[in-house]
């Protein structure tokens, strides 16, 4: 049991201040169907915000425990679809539901657009964006990466690189410059 100093009530109900435990379900504005279930008319305002306002602080911690990886551990929805999905094996679904459908050796990262998907990298007028493919995590033999893509904003020129050297470079005229040798097949 809890003392009665540190519950506080809300209409009929008695929740626990810190240091307290609630068990069972908490509804705002409506009966629980989950853990916590928030709902109500906010227009134009946040349906719920996490604030912490440490110097070091955290935002949401989920963490579940689905061992066939069939559950979304986060799902983001505009009126009943699915707009940004993280599932329980890590893959994330921007646009699609369960991003883990697609092919294995490309469900990592899955955005979906019925008409027109796409993705945009922006950068400043000085900047490079850049894509890169590493062989681990902390590769410093190629300083982070073995394969890589980018665009020189100041320079408009991409750049295409394998073993951590540039092997094709495109510039502003599309010239393209190849380095090594280029075969042509037919």
């Amino acid at each position: 049991s809890t003392a009665a100093s540190s519950l506080t009530q809300i209409g009929s109900e008695f929740l626990p201040l810190a240091g307290g435990t609630l068990t069972g379900q908490l509804g705002v504005g409506t009966s629980p169907s989950a853990g916590i279930h928030i709902s109500g008319t906010y227009n134009n305002q946040w349906g719920l915000i996490v604030d912490n306002n440490s110097s070091d602080g955290a935002g949401i911690l989920v963490d579940a425990n689905d061992s066939d990886g069939d559950e979304a551990l986060l799902d983001l929805r505009n009126s009943g679809t699915s707009r940004f999905n993280v599932n329980a094996l890590g893959a994330v679904g921007v646009g699609v539901a369960n991003a883990s459908a697609y092919s294995n050796n490309g469900d990592n990262f899955v955005i979906y657009e019925a008409s027109a998907p796409g993705m945009t990298i922006a950068g400043g007028t000085n900047n490079v964006g850049r894509i890169f493919f590493a062989d681990e995590a902390h590769d410093t033999n190629n300083g982070g990466w073995a394969g890589y893509m980018d665009y020189s904003h100041s320079t408009n020129k991409m750049s295409f690189g394998t073993a951590n050297v540039e092997a094709l470079g495109i510039d502003s005229s599309q010239n393209a410059t190849f380095t090594g040798d280029l075969y042509v097949d037919n």
